[in-house]
């Protein structure tokens, strides 16, 4: 059960997930959270992540929450703006931003979905 006390709401939450031990483990999460701090899409990524990592403190079995998805669906729909535009499709951003989507599956166990 999700409710909004688990939610994402503030800078201090954001920073809690970014400086907790479960990054620690995971260089290439911690890189992808750099970028995400110079590219609105991949910040707005971040979100989704630390949604799911802050409702995974409370239910370890919870891999992804309603939140996340509005997050992660907003994400998906800037990207396919992103790949139209010429000059978009190969920049840096861009790049990070699939890098997040990458992070953030393998955080959610691969393919296998549960939005608690």
């Amino acid at each position: 059960m999700h409710d909004e006390a688990r939610e994402v709401r503030s800078t201090a939450d954001f920073e809690t997930v970014i400086e907790s031990e479960s990054m620690s483990d995971r260089p290439i999460h911690m890189l992808w959270v750099r970028i995400a701090m110079f590219d609105q899409d991949s910040f707005v990524l971040s979100l989704a992540s630390a949604s799911n990592m802050l409702a995974q403190r409370y239910d370890p079995l919870c891999l992804e929450t309603a939140e996340s998805m509005k997050y992660y669906t907003a994400t998906v729909e800037a990207v396919g703006r992103r790949l139209r535009d010429t000059r978009q499709r190969i920049s840096d951003e861009l790049v990070g931003t699939v890098l997040g989507f990458t992070c953030l599956d393998v955080g959610s166990r691969g393919t296998h979905r549960h939005v608690c």
